[in-house]
């Protein structure tokens, strides 16, 4: 495995470019391991030899930008206590890595153990959720949380469960996931 902050960047910039999704950004992760970007030329360099073709209608400017985009995040959530951690980092659960469609990048606040418990919960829904939707999903995770399983998020900002809203039982040693921008 690659350095952890390196890794991180570099999923996190990945997941930031035009076209470029989960598993493509899990493929350049995989090549990191060979070469680990210095900086946003390197990261372009390592993109467009991992993805080929598909990375040609991707500007230079593009890369920069989402490197670029990717160090901000990572101090913005560093100064919020938000740990992330790349698929193919020492901080990455190994049963999610062994699953068949593993996210490329996990939010962790608060106790990053609670990731290795044996049982574990995502409640997955939509980027503009319903009043009742909201309302299911904080249900359904203070109902887990309450119960010892943990509930994780593997995108932050789709996430069904409205992270800004502080309620007593989140404050649970953090089985929840919560947002850069909280």
């Amino acid at each position: 495995m690659t350095d952890d902050l390196t890794a991180t960047r570099v999923a996190l910039a990945s997941l930031a470019l035009r076209g470029v999704g989960r598993k493509t950004t899990i493929d350049i992760l995989s090549a990191t391991v060979k070469e680990i970007p210095r900086d946003a030329n390197d990261f372009e360099a390592l993109v467009r030899g991992t993805v080929g073709w598909r990375a040609t209608r991707l500007s230079a400017d593009e890369f920069v930008v989402a490197y670029n985009n990717a160090s901000c995040l990572l101090d913005e959530a560093t100064s919020k206590g938000i740990a992330v951690c790349a698929y193919n980092t020492r901080s990455y659960p190994n049963n999610l890595r062994s699953i068949a469609d593993p996210p490329a990048v996990l939010y962790v606040k608060g106790a990053a153990n609670a990731l290795v418990t044996p049982v574990a919960v995502a409640i997955v829904g939509t980027r503009n959720p319903t009043s009742y939707g909201h309302a299911a999903a904080r249900k359904m995770a203070q109902r887990c949380a309450e119960n010892g399983v943990a509930v994780v998020s593997a995108d932050l900002r789709s996430a069904a469960i409205p992270v800004r809203t502080r309620e007593p039982w989140l404050g649970r040693e953090s089985r929840w996931p919560c947002s850069p921008t909280d």
